[in-house]
């Protein structure tokens, strides 16, 4: 998913219908107007989700097909072992 699609789901957006401007939030902007997440970047929330699904013991190669990413660079950078306890192959 390109950022250009991903961005109004998570700032939200604006819509012109009938001379009136509508504005809708996005999702994480209107969790963190809850109160519910702390609000993070889309990248650290990537990176978590990718270091977070290696500690459950997901495959890299998974992991990088669904980040839409290289298994070299999911080794590289989502790999933390001395972060999860997952195995990880150390460079």
């Amino acid at each position: 998913m390109t950022s250009d699609l991903f961005k109004p789901a998570w700032t939200g957006y604006s819509s012109k219908q009938g001379g009136k401007t509508y504005r809708y939030m996005g999702v994480v902007q209107e969790l963190v107007a809850q109160g519910l997440v702390p609000y993070l970047k889309p990248y650290a929330t990537r990176h978590t989700f990718a270091t977070w699904a290696i500690a459950q013991g997901v495959s890299v190669v998974k992991v990088a097909l669904w980040i839409g990413d290289t298994v070299e660079t999911v080794l590289r950078f989502y790999c933390h072992p001395n972060v999860v306890e997952a195995e990880c192959p150390d460079f």
